[in-house]
């Protein structure tokens, strides 16, 4: 199922409420919005991205995302592989992120 989980699965290994409803994989960052990679000080951007999709509070994403324990996609990926999740999930590097990574405020 496609979720917005991206930042959710850096705190939360049930993936709730989708694990209550029988689903067995979530997919994230086919949208376009996630949150790697990322540069230190890029994060702000992310999570305004994120909100203009989702009704999750900026201040939710701030606080409760693990910043600055990956910067790459590839160390997200290994970040999420490090927990033990009550679902399957798949992490797709979603194109709003890589954008603003690479081009930084031109990729607004």
């Amino acid at each position: 199922i496609h979720t917005h989980y991206d930042g959710q699965a850096t705190w939360d290994t049930s993936m709730a409420p989708s694990c209550w409803h029988g689903v067995t994989t979530c997919v994230f960052g086919n949208c376009g919005v996630g949150f790697a990679p990322v540069e230190k000080g890029q994060e702000k951007y992310l999570i305004n991205l994120m909100e203009g999709v989702e009704d999750i509070p900026g201040t939710v994403l701030h606080e409760g995302i693990e910043w600055g324990q990956w910067s790459t996609f590839p160390e997200y990926l290994d970040h999420l592989a490090g927990r033990n999740y009550a679902v399957d999930i798949c992490a797709q590097i979603p194109h709003g992120a890589v954008r603003f990574y690479v081009m930084g405020k031109r990729g607004e």
